[in-house]
């Protein structure tokens, strides 16, 4: 029963900065761009990010998490930002599903065409094929005040890129849950801008035990 108090109070206060500041994020926008057109209005810099070398080596899935130094998540520390939910291949057949978030630090110019290129380019330099399954929205607040849980984690709304995903948003929750078992994180197939977490908040469903 602690622990549930524990949690109602992180997402509460959670909800209370999102109804005020929200933390910082990439302004809400409603088009999505093509990821020639997301390349294109990008720095130099990022477009090396996104530049896809050839294979250095051919890995394991296995390998490639636990040796490559890799993580299944790989999200931002705060703020408000698009996802991809992708399945990664090796050689061997063997597959994993994978959440990449968009770095904040490129605004609203990534937007998940990109994120899906990031992640891509990781992967296909060990040799690693990937399928984007859909994606959505990560909003990821840090409560100092919360007892038992660091923070809020929410997965929500859709890509218009990549098209609704019925169970993309409930799958990449259960990723990010195991990584970072100190939040408390929720999903929904809401919304699509930032404030729709605070708008549709009766509506999310929580995946961290």
């Amino acid at each position: 029963e602690a622990e549930t108090e524990a949690e109602t109070e992180a997402e509460t206060e959670a909800e209370e900065s999102v109804d005020a500041e929200g933390p910082v994020s990439q302004p809400d926008e409603e088009i999505e761009d093509s990821v020639e057109d997301s390349a294109t209005a990008i720095s130099l810099n990022t477009r090396k990010r996104l530049r896809i070398p050839p294979p250095k080596i051919r890995l394991t899935l296995d390998s490639y998490l636990h040796n490559a130094g890799k993580k299944a998540v790989t999200i931002e520390p705060t703020g408000s930002y698009k996802y991809v939910l992708v399945q990664a291949t090796d050689y061997n057949g063997e597959t994993t599903l994978m959440v990449q978030g968009c770095p904040v630090d490129l605004g609203t110019k990534c937007k998940h065409p990109v994120a899906a290129k990031l992640i891509e380019a990781s992967l296909k330099q060990y040799g690693l094929a990937m399928q984007v399954v859909g994606g959505g929205r990560i909003t990821r607040h840090g409560l100092k005040k919360a007892k038992r849980k660091d923070g809020l984690i929410s997965i929500f709304g859709y890509s218009k890129s990549f098209g609704r995903c019925d169970d993309c948003n409930e799958r990449a929750c259960a990723l990010i849950a195991a990584a970072y078992p100190d939040y408390v994180v929720r999903w929904s197939n809401q919304g699509y801008t930032e404030k729709d977490e605070y708008r549709y908040k009766n509506d999310f469903t929580k995946c961290s035990t």
